[in-house]
C-alpha cells in the first residue's frame, strides 16, 4: 500500500513544497528505501558468519580517549537463487517497478529488487545483519531494502537459511520525496532566492545521516552569524569533506541522491581523520564553538606533534649503535652510516612501533602512540600530497584538449561503470567539458586526461 506521509509518524509537508515552487524554486523528486527490521530472537544465528568489531575502534570525537562500551558483532548472510526467482515473479507488486514511484534512487544502496534485475548474473547477494543496540532485539537487515508488500517480504525472508522462523518487527518500505535543486544555494547553505532561508539535509538532494548532519551544522553556524552581522563561514574543498559536499551540491547539483565519498575529494590525502582537529579546531575556536578546555587540549596536542617532529628529525641512528644493527637485521636492509628517525620511518617495513621504541625514554612516557602515528603520517604522505597537487593543477590546464570522435570511454582501464555512464551521457567534445560533468571523481578526471593525452600523441 502507498500513502502520503512525512517523517515516521508525522504528516506530509505537501504545502511546503508547493510554497517553494510558487516562490520559484526548482523542485524534483528522489527516492530511497529501507530494509525490514527483524526480531533477533527468531533468527538462527549459527547460519550466519560473524563480523567482529574493531579491536581498537576509532572514536568520532577527539575528546574520547578510549571507547569502553561493549562492541556488538554483526553477521553476514546471503540471498538465494530461489529467493531471486520469487522476486522476479512478483516485480509487478513493487512500486519501484510498477510506476507508482518514479523518483531516482541512490546508486550505491539499491533495493533488493534492483539487485536481482540489474545483476541477473549473480546467484546471491550479501546481507548484513546489524543488531540495533545492546538493549534491543531489533536487527537491521542491511542489503535488503525493498518496497514489496509486507506479507511478501515475510515469505521472501523465509527462503534465506537461518530465517526459517524469522519475525518482522517493521517491514521495509520505499519513500519518494521532494528535493530542491541545490544549485539554488550559496556555500553558506542559504538559498539564493530568499534571504535568511537556509536548507540542509535531504531537501538538498543528499542521502545519509552524516551528509544531513554536516549541512545542518553549516546552515546553523551561518544563520547565527548572519543574525550577528558577522562574516559568513565557508569550508574549502581542501579543508574538509564538508567543503567537498557543499561545493559539489552547489556547483553541479544532483541527478541522484548524493553521498559523500573519499573519491570525490581531489585533496583527500590532506583530509585524514587523525588531523581533522588541526584542520578545523582553529576555525571552531574563532566561531566560538570550541570551549577553553577543548582548546587547551588541542594546543597541548599540537605542541606534542611539533616536539615529535623535532625529535624525529634530529635523532640519528648511527652504524656504530646497537639499534642500527638490530634494525638492519630485522628488516634485512642496508642503511646509510647515519639516518634520522623521520628518514627511517619512510623505509618499507618500518612500523610505528619500531619508531616508538627508538624514541628517548622520557618521551615514550609522555607522548601517546596516536600522536606519534599522526606525526609519522605527515612524513609518509608528504611526497604523495605534493604529487597530488601537481595532478590537480594539470587537470586545470588542459581544457582545450579535444576528445577524438567516437572515443570509447569504456575502453579506459580504471574507470568505474558509473564514470563511463556519465561520460557517455554527456558526450563531451573537450576535456574542459569533461571537467564540468557532475559526479566525475578527481581520480576519473586524471585517468581520462592521461588517455586523451596519449591519444593526442598517437
Amino acid at each position: 500500500r502507498t500513502f502520503s506521509a512525512g517523517r515516521s509518524g508525522e504528516p506530509a509537508s505537501i504545502e511546503l513544497a508547493q510554497s517553494l515552487k510558487k516562490i520559484g524554486f526548482a523542485v524534483g523528486r528522489l527516492k530511497t528505501g529501507t530494509p525490514p527490521r527483524l526480531d533477533g530472537r527468531t533468527i538462527d544465528w549459527d547460519c550466519f558468519e560473524p563480523q567482529y568489531a574493531d579491536v581498537n575502534p576509532v572514536a568520532f570525537s577527539f575528546a574520547t580517549q578510549k571507547i569502553e562500551q561493549e562492541q556488538i558483532k554483526c553477521y553476514i548472510g546471503y540471498t538465494t537463487d530461489v529467493l531471486h526467482n520469487k522476486i522476479r515473479s512478483n516485480l509487478h507488486q513493487s512500486p519501484l517497478y510498477s510506476g507508482k514511484i518514479k523518483g531516482i534512487g541512490p546508486r550505491y544502496c539499491p533495493s533488493i529488487e534492483d539487485k536481482v534485475v540489474k545483476f541477473a548474473d549473480k546467484d546471491r547477494h550479501q546481507l548484513f545483519l546489524e543488531p540495533e543496540g545492546l538493549n534491543t532485539n531489533e536487527v537491521y537487515l542491511n542489503g535488503f531494502s525493498t518496497s514489496l508488500p509486507a506479507y511478501l517480504q515475510k515469505d521472501l525472508l523465509k527462503l534465506i537459511p537461518g530465517f526459517e522462523n524469522v519475525k518482522i518487527i517493521r517491514p521495509g518500505y520505499a519513500i519518494e520525496y521532494d528535493f530542491v535543486d541545490p544549485k539554488q544555494l550559496k556555500h553558506t547553505m542559504e538559498t539564493s532566492r530568499v534571504k535568511g532561508l537556509f536548507f540542509a539535509g535531504q531537501i538538498n538532494g543528499t542521502t545519509g545521516y552524516e551528509e544531513a548532519a554536516c549541512q545542518g551544522l553549516m546552515a546553523g553556524i551561518n544563520a547565527s552569524l548572519q543574525v550577528q552581522n558577522r562574516r559568513p563561514f565557508v569550508l574549502k574543498r581542501d579543508e574538509a569533506y564538508i567543503g567537498v559536499l557543499t561545493d559539489d551540491l552547489i556547483q553541479h547539483g544532483v541527478d541522484e541522491p548524493y553521498r559523500i565519498f573519499t573519491s570525490r575529494a581531489e585533496a583527500r590525502l590532506l583530509l585524514r581523520h587523525d588531523n581533522a582537529d588541526r584542520r578545523l579546531s582553529p576555525k571552531g575556536r574563532e566561531l566560538g564553538l570550541l570551549e577553553d578546555l577543548d582548546w587547551g587540549k588541542f594546543n597541548q596536542k599540537n605542541d606534542t606533534i611539533l616536539l615529535l617532529r623535532s625529535v624525529l628529525d634530529n635523532t640519528k641512528i648511527k652504524n656504530s649503535s646497537v639499534e642500527y644493527g638490530s634494525i638492519t637485521k630485522l628488516l634485512n636492509i642496508t642503511l646509510t652510516d647515519s639516518i634520522s628517525l623521520s628518514q627511517l620511518a619512510l623505509r618499507q617495513g618500518v612500523t610505528s612501533e619500531i619508531i616508538f621504541n627508538l624514541l628517548p625514554l622520557d618521551l615514550q612516557q609522555t607522548v601517546s602512540f596516536s600522536d606519534l602515528e599522526t606525526t609519522l603520517a605527515d612524513y609518509i604522505y608528504r611526497g604523495y600530497v605534493d604529487n597530488q597537487k601537481i595532478a590537480i593543477e594539470r587537470t586545470f590546464h588542459n581544457d582545450t584538449l579535444k576528445v577524438p570522435n567516437n572515443f570509447a570511454f569504456n575502453s579506459i582501464d580504471g574507470l568505474s561503470n558509473e564514470m563511463v555512464e556519465r561520460l557517455k551521457r554527456a558526450n563531451p567534445q573537450s576535456f574542459g567539458q569533461i571537467r564540468k560533468i557532475p559526479g566525475l571523481t578527481p581520480s576519473a578526471l586524471s585517468t581520462v586526461l592521461v588517455y586523451l593525452s596519449a591519444a593526442k600523441l598517437n
